[in-house]
């Protein structure tokens, strides 16, 4: 009897530790999923347009009469679509893996977030920056102000996904390389 217990005990410690092994390595291939989709070109993409546009919106705050190269800008803006949308592909392909922490889906809201600040905030900012509408600097002061009162929002969701990763990380003792 205690030989068969001890079998069984063993066997059970066996498969327990590869199991264990097992949803290690499966948390790694997720994070690095997830590090790769909100990284990298993606991120790089995203950062030049949002970094022209605050350069733009700082230039005409400074200047209202002067000019903004808003084609520029709608390159930049597609581009940083493209990323998203891309990024988000990656992103909702995976499969949680730890639905504690919920990293994909705090990754997907940060991804979100974006997603509808390109296509309505700053899409809208670059129409009013091309408009020759008499009151295009009311306009646009209005949008700035209205992008401005979202700003703790950004922030806070920016900040849970940034958080989601650094927990995974702990829990799961895996290191990822630092974004740039």
């Amino acid at each position: 009897m205690l030989k068969y217990f001890s079998i069984l005990l063993f066997s059970t410690l066996v498969l327990f530790s590869c199991r264990q092994k097992a949803d290690q390595e499966k948390a790694t291939l997720f994070a690095m999923h997830i590090h790769k989709a909100t990284t990298g070109v993606t991120k790089a993409t995203q950062q030049a347009f949002v970094d022209t546009m605050t350069l733009a919106l700082k230039t005409i705050q400074q200047d209202r009469t002067a000019t903004i190269d808003t084609k520029a800008l709608r390159v930049l803006l597609n581009k940083a679509q493209e990323a998203n949308r891309k990024s988000f592909t990656e992103l909702n392909s995976l499969t949680e893996v730890d639905n504690t922490i919920n990293l994909k889906e705090k990754a997907l809201a940060e991804n979100e977030m974006f997603r509808s600040l390109y296509e309505h905030e700053f899409n809208s900012i670059i129409d009013a920056l091309e408009s020759k509408a008499p009151d295009k600097m009311t306009i646009l002061d209005h949008l700035i102000a209205a992008f401005s009162a979202k700003e703790d929002t950004i922030r806070t969701t920016q900040r849970n996904a940034k958080e989601a990763g650094y927990d995974f990380e702990k829990k799961y003792d895996i290191k990822m390389p630092e974004s740039e």
